[in-house]
Protein backbone atom coordinates (compact mmCIF):
# COMPACT_ATOMS: atom_id res chain seq x y z
CA UNK A 1 0.00 0.00 0.00
CA UNK A 2 2.75 2.47 0.96
CA UNK A 3 4.57 1.50 -2.20
CA UNK A 4 1.51 2.34 -4.31
CA UNK A 5 1.12 5.74 -2.68
CA UNK A 6 4.80 6.57 -3.35
CA UNK A 7 4.48 5.76 -7.05
CA UNK A 8 1.37 7.87 -7.31
CA UNK A 9 3.16 10.93 -5.86
CA UNK A 10 6.11 10.52 -8.22
CA UNK A 11 3.74 10.37 -11.15
CA UNK A 12 1.93 13.51 -10.06
CA UNK A 13 5.22 15.38 -9.55
CA UNK A 14 6.41 14.36 -13.01
CA UNK A 15 3.25 15.64 -14.58
CA UNK A 16 3.65 18.90 -12.70
CA UNK A 17 7.20 19.35 -14.00
CA UNK A 18 6.18 18.56 -17.55
CA UNK A 19 3.30 20.94 -17.25
CA UNK A 20 5.66 23.73 -16.10
CA UNK A 21 8.10 23.11 -18.91
CA UNK A 22 5.41 23.28 -21.62
CA UNK A 23 3.68 26.43 -20.23
CA UNK A 24 3.17 28.86 -23.23
CA UNK A 25 1.72 31.72 -21.18
CA UNK A 26 3.11 35.04 -22.82
CA UNK A 27 5.31 37.58 -20.95
CA UNK A 28 4.34 41.37 -20.62
CA UNK A 29 4.61 43.75 -23.81
CA UNK A 30 8.04 45.13 -24.86
CA UNK A 31 8.00 49.01 -25.65
CA UNK A 32 9.91 50.40 -28.78
CA UNK A 33 12.96 52.56 -28.17
CA UNK A 34 12.78 56.41 -28.50
CA UNK A 35 14.05 58.10 -31.68
CA UNK A 36 16.56 60.97 -31.91
CA UNK A 37 15.74 63.51 -34.65
CA UNK A 38 17.87 66.46 -35.77
CA UNK A 39 16.13 69.69 -36.85
CA UNK A 40 17.89 72.66 -38.51
CA UNK A 41 16.69 76.19 -39.28
CA UNK A 42 18.12 78.98 -41.49
CA UNK A 43 17.30 82.47 -40.23
CA UNK A 44 16.44 84.33 -42.35
CA UNK A 45 15.86 82.15 -45.36
CA UNK A 46 14.66 84.80 -47.83
CA UNK A 47 16.52 87.90 -49.01
CA UNK A 48 15.95 90.78 -51.37
CA UNK A 49 18.32 91.46 -54.25
CA UNK A 50 20.57 93.41 -51.88
CA UNK A 51 21.45 90.16 -50.06
CA UNK A 52 22.32 90.00 -46.37
CA UNK A 53 23.50 87.80 -43.51
CA UNK A 54 21.96 84.82 -41.75
CA UNK A 55 22.77 81.82 -39.56
CA UNK A 56 21.90 78.13 -39.29
CA UNK A 57 20.96 76.69 -35.90
CA UNK A 58 20.17 73.11 -34.94
CA UNK A 59 18.72 70.97 -32.18
CA UNK A 60 18.19 67.26 -31.45
CA UNK A 61 14.79 66.03 -30.30
CA UNK A 62 14.21 62.75 -28.40
CA UNK A 63 10.82 61.53 -29.63
CA UNK A 64 8.70 58.61 -28.40
CA UNK A 65 6.88 56.21 -30.73
CA UNK A 66 3.73 58.20 -30.18
CA UNK A 67 5.41 61.42 -31.31
CA UNK A 68 5.83 63.01 -27.93
CA UNK A 69 9.02 65.00 -27.42
CA UNK A 70 10.84 63.86 -24.36
CA UNK A 71 13.56 66.49 -24.51
CA UNK A 72 15.33 68.93 -26.87
CA UNK A 73 19.07 69.57 -26.98
CA UNK A 74 20.48 72.63 -28.74
CA UNK A 75 23.40 71.77 -30.99
CA UNK A 76 26.51 73.86 -30.65
CA UNK A 77 28.00 75.13 -33.97
CA UNK A 78 30.86 72.68 -33.67
CA UNK A 79 28.46 69.74 -33.31
CA UNK A 80 27.23 69.88 -36.90
CA UNK A 81 28.65 70.61 -40.33
CA UNK A 82 27.32 72.97 -43.01
CA UNK A 83 27.99 72.97 -46.73
CA UNK A 84 26.59 74.36 -49.98
CA UNK A 85 25.14 71.65 -52.19
CA UNK A 86 23.30 73.76 -54.80
CA UNK A 87 23.67 77.36 -56.01
CA UNK A 88 26.40 79.70 -57.24
CA UNK A 89 29.26 79.48 -54.75
CA UNK A 90 30.50 82.99 -55.62
CA UNK A 91 27.19 84.47 -54.45
CA UNK A 92 27.20 83.02 -50.92
CA UNK A 93 29.88 82.58 -48.29
CA UNK A 94 29.77 80.15 -45.34
CA UNK A 95 31.54 80.42 -42.01
CA UNK A 96 31.89 76.74 -41.10
CA UNK A 97 32.96 77.58 -37.55
CA UNK A 98 30.08 79.86 -36.56
CA UNK A 99 27.55 78.51 -39.08
CA UNK A 100 26.84 82.04 -40.32
CA UNK A 101 26.35 82.73 -44.02
CA UNK A 102 26.35 85.84 -46.22
CA UNK A 103 24.26 86.18 -49.36
CA UNK A 104 25.83 88.68 -51.74
CA UNK A 105 23.79 91.26 -53.62
CA UNK A 106 22.48 90.02 -56.95
CA UNK A 107 19.49 88.99 -58.98
CA UNK A 108 17.08 86.18 -58.10
CA UNK A 109 18.80 82.94 -57.10
CA UNK A 110 18.31 79.86 -54.89
CA UNK A 111 20.89 78.19 -52.64
CA UNK A 112 20.65 74.81 -50.88
CA UNK A 113 22.62 74.20 -47.70
CA UNK A 114 23.06 70.80 -46.02
CA UNK A 115 23.55 70.53 -42.27
CA UNK A 116 24.74 67.21 -40.74
CA UNK A 117 25.05 66.11 -37.09
CA UNK A 118 28.61 65.05 -36.32
CA UNK A 119 28.14 62.92 -33.17
CA UNK A 120 25.82 61.54 -30.56
CA UNK A 121 22.79 59.31 -31.03
CA UNK A 122 21.70 61.34 -34.12
CA UNK A 123 25.11 61.26 -35.76
CA UNK A 124 24.90 61.40 -39.55
CA UNK A 125 21.40 62.88 -39.52
CA UNK A 126 21.21 65.67 -42.11
CA UNK A 127 18.75 68.22 -43.41
CA UNK A 128 18.72 70.45 -46.48
CA UNK A 129 17.78 74.11 -46.16
CA UNK A 130 16.70 76.42 -49.01
CA UNK A 131 17.85 80.05 -49.14
CA UNK A 132 16.08 82.33 -51.65
CA UNK A 133 17.28 85.68 -53.03
CA UNK A 134 14.48 87.38 -54.97
CA UNK A 135 14.20 90.46 -57.19
CA UNK A 136 16.86 91.92 -59.48
CA UNK A 137 19.96 94.02 -59.03
CA UNK A 138 21.00 96.04 -62.08
CA UNK A 139 23.58 98.71 -62.82
CA UNK A 140 23.16 101.82 -64.93
CA UNK A 141 26.18 103.78 -66.16
CA UNK A 142 26.18 107.38 -67.34
CA UNK A 143 28.94 109.04 -69.39
CA UNK A 144 28.97 112.84 -69.71
CA UNK A 145 29.93 114.40 -72.05
CA UNK A 146 30.57 112.21 -75.08
CA UNK A 147 31.20 114.83 -77.77
CA UNK A 148 34.19 117.16 -77.79
CA UNK A 149 35.59 119.85 -80.04
CA UNK A 150 39.16 119.68 -81.28
CA UNK A 151 40.16 121.35 -78.00
CA UNK A 152 39.32 118.14 -76.12
CA UNK A 153 38.05 118.29 -72.56
CA UNK A 154 37.08 116.25 -69.52
CA UNK A 155 34.16 114.10 -68.45
CA UNK A 156 33.17 111.39 -66.00
CA UNK A 157 31.44 108.02 -65.87
CA UNK A 158 29.09 107.40 -62.95
CA UNK A 159 27.23 104.28 -61.87
CA UNK A 160 23.87 103.71 -60.19
CA UNK A 161 22.68 100.47 -58.56
CA UNK A 162 18.97 99.79 -59.10
CA UNK A 163 17.23 97.31 -56.76
CA UNK A 164 13.90 95.85 -57.92
CA UNK A 165 11.49 93.50 -56.19
CA UNK A 166 10.19 90.22 -57.61
CA UNK A 167 7.42 92.08 -59.47
CA UNK A 168 9.92 94.36 -61.16
CA UNK A 169 9.11 97.50 -59.16
CA UNK A 170 12.10 99.63 -58.20
CA UNK A 171 12.86 99.55 -54.51
CA UNK A 172 15.82 101.94 -54.49
CA UNK A 173 18.48 103.59 -56.61
CA UNK A 174 21.85 104.26 -55.01
CA UNK A 175 25.05 105.75 -56.45
CA UNK A 176 27.92 103.29 -56.70
CA UNK A 177 31.33 104.41 -55.45
CA UNK A 178 33.77 105.08 -58.32
CA UNK A 179 36.14 102.62 -56.68
CA UNK A 180 33.53 99.82 -56.95
CA UNK A 181 33.51 99.65 -60.75
CA UNK A 182 36.07 99.64 -63.53
CA UNK A 183 36.56 101.93 -66.52
CA UNK A 184 38.87 100.93 -69.35
CA UNK A 185 39.67 102.08 -72.87
CA UNK A 186 38.58 99.41 -75.36
CA UNK A 187 39.57 101.23 -78.53
CA UNK A 188 40.90 104.56 -79.68
CA UNK A 189 44.26 106.36 -79.50
CA UNK A 190 45.54 105.71 -75.99
CA UNK A 191 47.92 108.66 -76.12
CA UNK A 192 44.99 111.04 -76.61
CA UNK A 193 42.96 110.07 -73.53
CA UNK A 194 43.72 109.54 -69.85
CA UNK A 195 41.49 107.85 -67.27
CA UNK A 196 41.64 108.36 -63.51
CA UNK A 197 40.93 104.90 -62.04
CA UNK A 198 39.92 106.34 -58.68
CA UNK A 199 37.40 109.00 -59.74
CA UNK A 200 36.48 107.61 -63.19
CA UNK A 201 37.15 111.00 -64.77
CA UNK A 202 38.61 110.99 -68.26
CA UNK A 203 40.45 113.70 -70.19
CA UNK A 204 40.68 113.90 -73.97
CA UNK A 205 43.66 115.82 -75.28
CA UNK A 206 43.33 118.53 -77.92
CA UNK A 207 44.12 117.44 -81.47
CA UNK A 208 43.77 118.43 -85.08
CA UNK A 209 42.42 115.08 -86.26
CA UNK A 210 39.04 113.53 -85.56
CA UNK A 211 39.24 110.73 -82.99
CA UNK A 212 36.83 108.10 -81.61
CA UNK A 213 37.20 106.39 -78.24
CA UNK A 214 35.24 103.44 -76.82
CA UNK A 215 35.14 103.15 -73.03
CA UNK A 216 33.80 100.15 -71.12
CA UNK A 217 32.45 100.46 -67.59
CA UNK A 218 31.77 97.29 -65.59
CA UNK A 219 31.19 95.96 -62.08
CA UNK A 220 33.72 93.19 -61.43
CA UNK A 221 32.21 89.75 -60.84
CA UNK A 222 28.67 90.74 -61.84
CA UNK A 223 27.47 89.18 -65.08
CA UNK A 224 25.87 91.66 -67.44
CA UNK A 225 26.89 94.69 -65.39
CA UNK A 226 28.80 96.46 -68.15
CA UNK A 227 28.21 99.17 -70.71
CA UNK A 228 30.17 100.75 -73.55
CA UNK A 229 30.34 104.43 -74.45
CA UNK A 230 31.60 106.00 -77.64
CA UNK A 231 33.30 109.39 -77.38
CA UNK A 232 34.03 111.66 -80.32
CA UNK A 233 36.59 114.42 -80.73
CA UNK A 234 35.96 116.61 -83.76
CA UNK A 235 38.69 117.58 -86.17
CA UNK A 236 40.05 121.09 -85.90
CA UNK A 237 38.25 123.32 -88.34
CA UNK A 238 40.12 125.68 -90.55
CA UNK A 239 38.58 129.07 -89.82
CA UNK A 240 36.80 130.70 -92.68
CA UNK A 241 38.59 133.80 -93.87
CA UNK A 242 37.10 136.89 -92.31
CA UNK A 243 35.28 139.08 -94.78
CA UNK A 244 36.65 142.54 -95.25
CA UNK A 245 35.01 144.83 -92.69
CA UNK A 246 32.55 147.34 -94.05
CA UNK A 247 31.82 150.79 -92.68
CA UNK A 248 28.51 151.15 -90.89
CA UNK A 249 25.80 153.31 -92.36
CA UNK A 250 24.32 156.30 -90.59
CA UNK A 251 21.05 156.03 -88.69
CA UNK A 252 21.95 153.27 -86.23
CA UNK A 253 21.87 153.71 -82.48
CA UNK A 254 25.09 155.42 -81.31
CA UNK A 255 26.27 152.34 -79.40
CA UNK A 256 26.66 150.47 -82.71
CA UNK A 257 29.49 152.75 -83.87
CA UNK A 258 31.70 152.09 -80.87
CA UNK A 259 34.29 149.34 -81.38
CA UNK A 260 33.72 146.07 -79.54
CA UNK A 261 37.15 146.11 -77.85
CA UNK A 262 39.59 148.58 -76.35
CA UNK A 263 42.92 149.44 -77.93
CA UNK A 264 45.97 147.44 -76.83
CA UNK A 265 49.12 149.00 -75.41
CA UNK A 266 50.98 149.34 -78.73
CA UNK A 267 48.12 151.40 -80.12
CA UNK A 268 47.93 149.59 -83.46
CA UNK A 269 45.22 146.96 -82.87
CA UNK A 270 42.16 146.13 -80.87
CA UNK A 271 42.34 143.86 -77.84
CA UNK A 272 40.95 140.36 -78.27
CA UNK A 273 39.66 139.96 -74.72
CA UNK A 274 37.41 141.88 -72.34
CA UNK A 275 39.59 140.94 -69.36
CA UNK A 276 40.41 143.93 -67.20
CA UNK A 277 44.15 143.60 -67.83
CA UNK A 278 44.02 143.11 -71.62
CA UNK A 279 43.81 146.76 -72.68
CA UNK A 280 46.35 149.53 -73.11
CA UNK A 281 46.34 152.59 -70.81
CA UNK A 282 47.20 155.96 -72.32
CA UNK A 283 47.60 159.53 -71.09
CA UNK A 284 45.16 162.03 -72.59
CA UNK A 285 47.81 163.48 -74.87
CA UNK A 286 48.90 160.02 -76.06
CA UNK A 287 45.28 159.14 -76.80
CA UNK A 288 44.71 162.32 -78.83
CA UNK A 289 47.99 162.03 -80.74
CA UNK A 290 47.49 158.38 -81.66
CA UNK A 291 43.77 158.04 -82.18
CA UNK A 292 42.30 161.35 -83.33
CA UNK A 293 42.01 159.83 -86.80
CA UNK A 294 43.16 156.26 -87.44
CA UNK A 295 42.40 153.45 -89.90
CA UNK A 296 42.23 149.87 -88.63
CA UNK A 297 41.30 146.95 -90.92
CA UNK A 298 40.33 149.46 -93.63
CA UNK A 299 37.82 151.21 -91.34
CA UNK A 300 38.27 154.81 -90.15
CA UNK A 301 38.00 155.36 -86.39
CA UNK A 302 38.62 158.25 -84.07
CA UNK A 303 38.81 159.06 -80.39
CA UNK A 304 35.21 160.05 -79.52
CA UNK A 305 34.23 163.56 -78.57
CA UNK A 306 32.56 164.15 -75.25
CA UNK A 307 29.16 164.50 -76.98
CA UNK A 308 29.71 161.14 -78.66
CA UNK A 309 30.50 159.60 -75.27
CA UNK A 310 27.35 161.24 -73.90
CA UNK A 311 25.39 159.39 -76.60
CA UNK A 312 26.09 156.07 -74.88
CA UNK A 313 26.46 157.21 -71.22
CA UNK A 314 24.66 160.40 -70.11
CA UNK A 315 26.78 163.20 -68.69
CA UNK A 316 27.09 164.20 -65.07
CA UNK A 317 24.50 166.92 -64.39
CA UNK A 318 24.90 169.26 -61.47
CA UNK A 319 25.74 166.94 -58.61
CA UNK A 320 24.34 163.72 -59.91
CA UNK A 321 24.46 161.01 -62.57
CA UNK A 322 21.38 159.51 -64.19
CA UNK A 323 22.82 155.98 -64.39
CA UNK A 324 23.10 154.83 -60.76
CA UNK A 325 24.11 151.37 -59.51
CA UNK A 326 24.11 151.51 -55.72
CA UNK A 327 21.02 153.64 -55.06
CA UNK A 328 17.55 154.14 -56.45
CA UNK A 329 16.84 156.47 -59.35
CA UNK A 330 13.52 157.49 -60.91
CA UNK A 331 14.17 160.34 -63.33
CA UNK A 332 11.65 161.43 -65.96
CA UNK A 333 12.29 163.72 -68.95
CA UNK A 334 15.97 164.31 -68.35
CA UNK A 335 17.35 166.57 -71.10
CA UNK A 336 20.10 165.12 -73.29
CA UNK A 337 22.21 166.76 -75.98
CA UNK A 338 24.53 164.39 -77.82
CA UNK A 339 26.32 163.89 -81.12
CA UNK A 340 25.53 160.90 -83.40
CA UNK A 341 27.33 160.57 -86.75
CA UNK A 342 28.20 164.25 -86.65
CA UNK A 343 24.60 165.31 -86.00
CA UNK A 344 23.51 167.03 -82.79
CA UNK A 345 20.53 165.27 -81.22
CA UNK A 346 18.42 166.69 -78.41
CA UNK A 347 15.76 164.69 -76.61
CA UNK A 348 14.21 163.67 -73.32
CA UNK A 349 15.08 160.46 -71.46
CA UNK A 350 13.74 158.49 -68.49
CA UNK A 351 15.88 156.51 -66.04
CA UNK A 352 14.91 153.96 -63.38
CA UNK A 353 16.86 151.68 -61.04
CA UNK A 354 16.48 149.94 -57.67
CA UNK A 355 20.10 150.22 -56.63
CA UNK A 356 20.83 146.57 -57.55
CA UNK A 357 23.68 147.30 -60.01
CA UNK A 358 21.30 147.70 -62.98
CA UNK A 359 19.75 150.86 -64.42
CA UNK A 360 17.09 151.03 -67.15
CA UNK A 361 16.44 153.90 -69.54
CA UNK A 362 14.14 155.05 -72.33
CA UNK A 363 16.31 157.53 -74.26
CA UNK A 364 15.93 160.13 -76.97
CA UNK A 365 12.14 160.35 -76.82
CA UNK A 366 10.71 162.26 -79.74
CA UNK A 367 13.74 161.60 -81.99
CA UNK A 368 14.62 158.99 -84.61
CA UNK A 369 16.92 157.44 -81.99
CA UNK A 370 14.06 156.56 -79.62
CA UNK A 371 15.42 153.47 -77.82
CA UNK A 372 15.58 151.20 -74.76
CA UNK A 373 18.83 150.92 -72.77
CA UNK A 374 20.10 148.78 -69.91
CA UNK A 375 23.29 149.50 -67.94
CA UNK A 376 24.71 146.72 -65.74
CA UNK A 377 27.68 146.83 -63.37
CA UNK A 378 28.38 143.11 -63.45
CA UNK A 379 30.95 140.42 -62.69
CA UNK A 380 33.53 140.08 -65.45
CA UNK A 381 33.05 136.56 -66.81
CA UNK A 382 36.21 137.06 -68.89
CA UNK A 383 38.37 137.46 -65.77
CA UNK A 384 38.39 138.93 -62.29
CA UNK A 385 36.64 142.13 -61.24
CA UNK A 386 33.74 144.00 -62.80
CA UNK A 387 32.64 145.25 -66.21
CA UNK A 388 30.07 147.70 -67.56
CA UNK A 389 27.58 146.09 -69.93
CA UNK A 390 25.43 148.36 -72.11
CA UNK A 391 22.52 146.93 -74.11
CA UNK A 392 20.45 149.07 -76.48
CA UNK A 393 17.42 148.41 -78.68
CA UNK A 394 15.70 150.76 -81.15
CA UNK A 395 11.99 151.32 -80.49
CA UNK A 396 9.20 152.03 -82.94
CA UNK A 397 7.91 155.55 -83.01
CA UNK A 398 4.54 155.72 -81.30
CA UNK A 399 5.20 152.79 -78.97
CA UNK A 400 4.96 153.91 -75.38
CA UNK A 401 7.39 152.41 -72.89
CA UNK A 402 8.73 153.27 -69.48
CA UNK A 403 12.03 152.06 -67.98
CA UNK A 404 10.02 149.72 -65.73
CA UNK A 405 8.82 147.86 -68.84
CA UNK A 406 12.44 146.95 -69.54
CA UNK A 407 12.70 145.09 -66.24
CA UNK A 408 10.50 142.28 -67.62
CA UNK A 409 12.30 139.31 -69.14
CA UNK A 410 9.54 139.01 -71.71
CA UNK A 411 10.56 142.35 -73.22
CA UNK A 412 14.03 141.12 -74.18
CA UNK A 413 13.10 137.59 -75.27
CA UNK A 414 11.70 138.68 -78.64
CA UNK A 415 12.39 141.26 -81.35
CA UNK A 416 16.09 141.23 -80.50
CA UNK A 417 17.46 141.22 -84.05
CA UNK A 418 18.52 144.88 -83.77
CA UNK A 419 19.87 144.73 -80.22
CA UNK A 420 23.35 146.16 -79.71
CA UNK A 421 25.61 145.14 -76.81
CA UNK A 422 28.99 146.52 -75.77
CA UNK A 423 31.24 145.54 -72.88
CA UNK A 424 33.59 147.99 -71.17
CA UNK A 425 36.22 146.41 -68.87
CA UNK A 426 37.06 148.04 -65.54
CA UNK A 427 40.71 148.55 -66.43
CA UNK A 428 41.45 151.13 -63.72
CA UNK A 429 44.11 153.78 -64.41
CA UNK A 430 47.91 153.78 -64.55
CA UNK A 431 49.57 155.87 -61.84
CA UNK A 432 52.53 157.65 -63.50
CA UNK A 433 54.34 158.01 -60.18
CA UNK A 434 54.15 154.43 -58.87
CA UNK A 435 53.71 152.74 -62.30
CA UNK A 436 50.95 150.67 -60.74
CA UNK A 437 47.42 150.27 -62.03
CA UNK A 438 44.94 151.58 -59.48
CA UNK A 439 41.24 150.67 -59.18
CA UNK A 440 41.53 147.77 -61.67
CA UNK A 441 38.45 145.55 -61.53
CA UNK A 442 36.33 148.34 -59.99
CA UNK A 443 36.60 151.50 -62.10
CA UNK A 444 36.70 152.16 -65.82
CA UNK A 445 38.01 155.42 -67.38
CA UNK A 446 37.64 156.11 -71.13
CA UNK A 447 39.12 159.23 -72.78
CA UNK A 448 37.39 161.57 -75.18
CA UNK A 449 39.34 164.02 -77.39
CA UNK A 450 37.54 167.04 -75.93
CA UNK A 451 39.13 169.59 -73.58
CA UNK A 452 38.19 173.04 -72.37
CA UNK A 453 38.90 175.31 -69.45
CA UNK A 454 37.34 172.74 -67.10
CA UNK A 455 39.71 169.95 -68.09
CA UNK A 456 39.77 166.83 -70.29
CA UNK A 457 36.53 164.90 -70.76
CA UNK A 458 35.99 161.18 -70.35
CA UNK A 459 33.43 158.50 -69.54
CA UNK A 460 33.86 156.61 -66.29
CA UNK A 461 31.99 154.00 -64.28
CA UNK A 462 32.31 152.61 -60.76
CA UNK A 463 30.29 150.66 -58.19
CA UNK A 464 28.26 153.85 -57.78
CA UNK A 465 27.37 155.11 -61.27
CA UNK A 466 28.32 155.61 -64.91
CA UNK A 467 28.56 159.05 -66.49
CA UNK A 468 30.41 161.39 -68.82
CA UNK A 469 32.41 164.00 -66.95
CA UNK A 470 35.62 166.02 -66.93
CA UNK A 471 39.04 165.33 -65.41
CA UNK A 472 40.60 168.49 -64.13
CA UNK A 473 43.93 167.13 -62.91
CA UNK A 474 44.90 163.55 -63.77
CA UNK A 475 45.84 164.12 -67.43
CA UNK A 476 49.04 162.15 -67.11
CA UNK A 477 47.34 159.08 -65.71
CA UNK A 478 46.92 156.20 -68.15
CA UNK A 479 43.29 155.45 -69.04
CA UNK A 480 41.45 153.24 -71.55
CA UNK A 481 40.62 154.08 -75.16
CA UNK A 482 37.49 152.91 -76.98
CA UNK A 483 37.33 154.17 -80.57
CA UNK A 484 34.25 155.06 -82.56
CA UNK A 485 33.74 154.64 -86.31
CA UNK A 486 33.96 157.80 -88.35
CA UNK A 487 30.52 158.01 -89.94
CA UNK A 488 28.68 161.14 -91.02
CA UNK A 489 25.11 161.77 -92.12
CA UNK A 490 26.29 163.56 -95.27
Amino acid sequence: MKQSIRLLLVAILSLAIISCEDDNTPNGPTLPENKFVAEFTATPSTFSATGGEGAVSGKVKEVTSTGSVVQETILRPEEFSLKLVEGEASDITLDTATKHFTVKAGSASTFTLEATVLGGKSKGTSQRLTIVRSGTLSYKFTCTPTDFTSDGGSGQVTCTCIVSDAAGATISEEPVSPQAFELVLKSGPADAISIDPETKHYTIAAGTEMATFVLEASVPGVAGASQEFTLHRAAKKTPDPKPDPKPLKAGLLPLAYFAEYNMVADGVAFATSQANDASGLFTWQEAVDRFKDVTIDKIRYHLPTREELYSIVPKWVGRRAYVLFNEKVDQTDASEKVSICGETIEGKSDFFGNGDNTCYAIRFKGTKYYSAWVYSYADNKYGEGKILIILARPLKQGDKYSPKDLMKDSFWKSNDENDILRVFPACGQLNPNTKSVDNVGEYGFYWSQTEDYMGKYLMNFSPFNACGTNDALAYSWGKSVRLIQTVTTQ
